[in-house]
């Protein structure tokens, strides 16, 4: 078998100089042709409107002519723990997180394949509650829900004055509400009016595509995309 440790290129932007160009990764038992996995869900503004995961994906597989793999080191016997250590040892060489390169962050030492244990959860989940309750954590809550109420919508919604086919074209990810989940919902909603606890959402009008409708759910209903879609390339008004 070989494992190897290998770099992506995106020729798209090798060409025209743009950034990012460069997926750099380990690959445990290479046996056919391979172009990398980001596994990142942030949305860039080259990413068409999706995560990076899911713009990766579309495009090595509609498009793997952009794409050209090397290897950058082969080993015939090793671990996987071991081919992330040095993978990890390459990202920090190579100082991964600058503008050049697609990866988000270092490969993680140790944890490769591996089930976390139930100790091991709830170890973290412990550190993770810690973090948010700490002034640190209320700091980035609060820079990152500013992010998303302005930033973020800014960048969808210049991204859709100009949108791509495959925008256009893209799949709605909601998923279908099965009857039992429906039944479920109903009997949780009766439960809650029954306690004094139900409410009712106020019509808030939104502006998408330069028209304005009642509703974000009415504005899905009209353009055929989801309601949380209209909510984030929309503007309140």
């Amino acid at each position: 078998m070989t494992h190897v440790l290998y770099k992506v290129t995106y020729l798209p932007h090798l060409e025209s100089g743009r950034n990012p160009k460069y997926y750099v990764g380990s690959k445990f038992n290479l046996v056919r042709s391979y172009l990398g996995s980001p596994a990142s869900k942030q949305v860039f503004d080259y990413t068409e409107g999706l995560t990076l995961k899911e713009w990766w994906k579309k495009e090595t597989r509609e498009y793997p002519e952009r794409f050209r793999f090397e290897v950058i080191k082969e080993y015939k016997r090793i671990s996987k723990e071991d081919l992330v250590l040095r993978e990890h040892a390459l990202h920090q060489k190579l100082k991964i997180k600058g503008e050049e390169f697609f990866n988000q962050g270092l490969a993680t030492k140790g944890f490769v394949s591996k089930k976390k244990g139930t100790n091991t959860k709830a170890m973290i989940s412990e550190k993770i509650r810690l973090f948010w309750a700490s002034p640190a954590g209320e700091e980035k809550r609060a820079r990152l829900i500013h992010r998303n109420r302005t930033t973020h919508p800014a960048k969808l919604r210049e991204k859709w004055k100009n949108p791509t086919k495959a925008m256009l074209l893209a799949p709605s990810k909601r998923k279908p509400i099965s009857e039992e989940t429906r039944m479920i919902m109903s009997a949780s909603a009766s439960k809650r009016w029954s306690e004094g606890r139900g409410y009712i959402r106020p019509l808030q009008r939104i502006k998408v595509y330069d028209r304005i409708y009642p509703s974000a759910k009415h504005a899905a209903k009209v353009l055929g995309y989801s309601e949380t879609w209209m909510r984030k390339i929309g503007e309140y008004v």
